[in-house]
């Protein structure tokens, strides 16, 4: 039915000998209990029928073409003034799917129409009321009257069937077959009549109480041939005070034309007339010859109403309890409580997504877009193509001629790069080894750690996967390593050497062998090792959190494989954890959006949810499945999620869903449309109750004329330019050959070796002078030494802040902590925060 009729629209009559207007049943409801459903909503059309003025009716036709194994359905409803099509779809809601009604004219009745029944009655011969001389030939038990409430109502009782044995039997006929059953609104002489007769047969006064909505009602088959007994005994199956009995066929023509002759007489009781009518249902639907659907869920209104928000964030549109439309919109630092999303493919994530995105564009707050699929992330990066106010860049790591550099082992604090080296091999562990099998363990973890720690102060900042997996083919290679280190971090380089360098040949090839099978993958995937490989780190995560810079990310999963868009999704997550704690303004929400969950598998995404809104992040996960979460992370999402949106979902997970949505039917869940969901959002720190959401940016975006071509034309503009800005000032870097970290090596021995010589004895110093405190073999020398070439290096960066003696300072600093110097090293490292950012320095003091 369309829109227009449902609003309760009528038809314009059409011409012919009266008004009709004809609603075809385009499908039986599927569902438990028919029998009750079927005889509610008949008992709905009669008590429609009875108010309708005199002269108008309903007509309920089933029509089975001979041998076609089909049947047509179809409502007419008749008379002057017709029934809105909202009140009669509400009628038969739960048993029929009805169609946009039409004018018809009034048909003629059927020619071939040769043989007919009637359900009527039974007739049994009278016990009772006969002659005195009669009754005293009977025995006392036969005259009392001992009657049960159903006699004593004067009316049949109707049974719980629900017409699909009728219907079965129709699709199975030979010849053209009509079963019709005709409601009339009865006159005041027809109403009159049938309360005399439940008073004369009832005898107590109680006419009124049973008679419920009297209307004229007859029920007729016509056929033109014989007529199937199975199609008989499925009609007298209404009720067991009913039976099918011949008819004239000229009575059946007369129904079928909805002749006012057919009804004159036939006034009955509610019980009656639903006894006689019967609107079909189904369970099962299952060679019926007429479709069967389940029913769509309800629409469930949003109410109460949300507050009007400060900064409006769109998610889409729902109705209010009077059915008219609403927006559903939270307020933007409503959504730092989380949103979570879940949805089969194709039932509208991408699409909500999207819509809560653009409207955070709308209003200039910070926004990062994580999209395994691109699609979310290309309509984002093209909505923002104009704006003025944010700069947005779209990284597509599909594109693999322009790949934007990520390098966790950059991160300068000493602290947050152990916990991001942690985190790296956690995801290693997790791609290697999933089943926990003993793939990966803690040898391979302590092993890649120990290089890593040794090769950060060769490499500084430049460090990658890549060239710690180049250190471990060959045992000179960590020899070299140990080598260019000894001195500047003599326990590190002393563990490298016993863990590694002095293991014997045999043990050593298989270690090698076995990490470099382990590691293939950052090697063999081009997109992986030209991202992680050069030591670039592009991606400054606090333009993003404190700045004017949007990040929108393609992980292009479909192009790249899900393991590989994983980790890189994993790196951005992680840097925006490692960014998140250092933010200027924690006030000021930042959007974080990202699809497909189940593929981030470290532990960044649990530790967002737990921590970001204390440092302003919103995050919007959605997933197909909480199933396919980690333990961990679905543990983070119950605990900390204050919006749930559910779109159709599967049958195992809609248990789940139900419950966080305030015990939505779970059948329903399953079977909402697309684009529709049942949703409770967290407004002012409360949730709401659950809601009908409906997400229309589709026909928002369709509207504002974004088309297809609009939508790729401004996303390549943007990518252009992000292209321009993170890719082009390192286009001549490039993934270091073997050689070329090998040679880094050979180069750092000299340049990390301390200024001072180093002499195997200290000399003796003469009476009454100490001698130097950092000279070798002086208690506390390796300390000593440290802090005074880290003080040189902070007096030469006063002097001149190059970047490359910050690179030093963060080094030095590192190596304080990995020594175990806490007292030098805390000192240091607050020097290092007050040269890195003088101004939250200031603030503080």
């Amino acid at each position: 039915m369309d829109e227009k009729d449902r609003a309760g629209t009528e038809p314009a009559p059409g011409p012919g000998r009266g008004t009709t207007v004809r609603y075809p049943v385009e499908a039986l409801v599927r569902g438990d209990d028919p029998g009750s459903r079927s005889v509610g909503d008949s008992r709905e059309l009669v008590r429609l029928t009875r108010y309708l003025p005199e002269g108008s009716g309903i007509r309920l036709v089933l029509h089975a073409a001979g041998g076609s194994g089909r049947v047509q359905a179809w409502l007419d409803v008749v008379g002057t003034r017709t029934v809105a099509a909202a009140d009669l779809a509400g009628a038969c809601a739960q048993s029929l799917v009805l169609g946009s009604g039409e004018p018809v004219d009034e048909p003629d009745p059927p020619r071939t129409v040769t043989h007919a029944y009637e359900l009527t009655r039974i007739r049994t011969a009278p016990m009772f009321g006969q002659s005195d001389e009669e009754v005293a030939f009977r025995p006392e038990w036969m005259t009392e009257a001992k009657t049960s409430d159903r006699l004593a109502l004067g009316q049949p009782k109707p049974s719980a069937d629900h017409a699909e044995a009728l219907v079965t039997a129709l699709a199975r006929v030979d010849h053209d077959t009509w079963v019709v059953t005709v409601l009339g609104a009865p006159s005041a002489l027809d109403r009159g009549l049938v309360l005399d007769e439940l008073d004369a047969a009832t005898g107590r006064g109680v006419r009124t109480e049973h008679a419920g909505a009297i209307v004229c009602a007859r029920t007729f088959v016509a056929s033109a041939g014989p007529v199937s007994s199975a199609v008989l005994a499925g009609l007298a199956r209404r009720s067991a005070e009913l039976e099918a009995v011949p008819s004239a066929p000229h009575e059946a023509a007369a129904a079928l034309e909805q002749s006012a002759r057919a009804l004159y007489g036939h006034a009955v009781a509610e019980n009656h007339a639903v006894a006689l009518l019967r609107v079909p249902t189904t369970t099962t639907g299952q060679g019926l010859g007429i479709p069967a659907r389940l029913p769509d869920p309800p629409r469930r209104p949003l109410d109460p109403p949300l507050p009007a928000p400060a900064v409006p964030i769109r998610l889409g549109a729902s109705v209010d309890v009077a059915g008219d439309p609403v927006d559903v919109t939270l307020d933007a630092q409503d959504l730092r409580r989380h949103v979570f999303v879940e949805g089969k493919t194709g039932s509208g994530k991408s699409a909500l997504l999207k819509a809560v995105a653009v409207s955070w564009l709308d209003v200039g707050l910070p926004l990062v877009v994580l999209d395994p699929h691109g699609d979310v992330a290309a309509t984002v990066a093209a909505h923002s193509a104009g704006r003025t106010d944010r700069v947005t860049h779209y990284v597509d790591h599909a594109d693999l001629e322009h790949p934007v550099g990520l390098n966790l082992l950059a991160e300068p604090d000493p602290e947050l790069w152990e916990q991001n080296v942690d985190a790296l091999l956690e995801s290693m562990a997790r791609i290697i080894d999933p089943g926990r099998d003993g793939l990966f363990g803690e040898r391979a973890k302590r092993t890649f750690w120990l290089v890593a720690a040794a090769a950060r102060h060769v490499y500084g900042r430049r460090l990658t996967i890549h060239v710690v997996q180049t250190l471990l083919v060959s045992q000179s290679h960590l020899r070299g390593l140990v080598d260019a280190v000894r001195t500047i971090a003599p326990d590190v380089a002393r563990r490298v050497r016993a863990e590694l360098v002095e293991l014997g040949d045999k043990e050593w090839n298989e270690l090698a062998s076995w990490y470099q099978s382990r590691f293939h993958m950052w090697q063999r995937t081009r997109a992986l090792r030209d991202v992680t490989g050069t030591g670039v780190d592009a991606i400054d995560m606090a333009d993003v959190l404190d700045g004017d810079v949007n990040l929108v990310v393609d992980l292009a999963s479909t192009q790249l494989g899900d393991d590989v868009a994983g980790v890189l999704g994993g790196l951005y997550l992680r840097k925006l954890r490692d960014a998140m704690g250092r933010r200027a303004d924690p006030d000021v929400p930042v959007l974080v959006v990202f699809d497909e969950a189940h593929l981030f598998q470290d532990e960044a995404p649990d530790r967002l949810l737990a921590e970001g809104r204390k440092y302003g992040l919103a995050l919007v996960i959605a997933s197909q499945s909480a199933d396919n979460l980690t333990p961990r992370l679905a543990r983070a999402i119950e605990a900390n999620v204050g919006s749930f949106v559910s779109l159709r979902t599967g049958i195992n997970l809609a248990a789940a869903a139900s419950i966080r949505l305030g015990g939505w039917p779970a059948a329903e869940l399953t079977r909402l449309p697309d684009l529709v969901a049942a949703a409770s959002l967290s407004s002012h720190g409360r949730p709401t109750d659950p809601f009908t959401l409906v997400v229309d940016h589709y026909a928002r975006a369709a509207a504002a004329g974004w088309t297809p071509t609009r939508l790729a034309d401004a996303a390549a503009c943007v990518a252009s330019a992000t292209v321009d800005a993170l890719w082009l000032p390192y286009a001549d870097v490039r993934v270091p050959t073997d050689a070329a970290v090998v040679a880094a090596l050979k180069e750092s021995a000299g340049t990390l070796a301390p200024r001072r010589p180093i002499a195997p004895v200290a000399p003796a110093a003469p009476a009454g002078r100490r001698a130097p405190t950092s000279a070798p073999g002086a208690p506390g020398w390796q300390e000593r030494w440290l802090v005074e070439e880290t003080t040189a290096r902070f007096g030469r960066y006063a002097e001149s802040p190059d970047p490359r003696l910050l690179d030093e300072l963060y080094v030095l600093v590192g190596t304080l902590k990995i020594a175990g110097f806490e007292r030098a090293y805390d000192a240091m490292r607050a020097r290092l925060t007050a040269v890195r950012d003088p101004g939250a320095t200031a603030t503080a003091r």
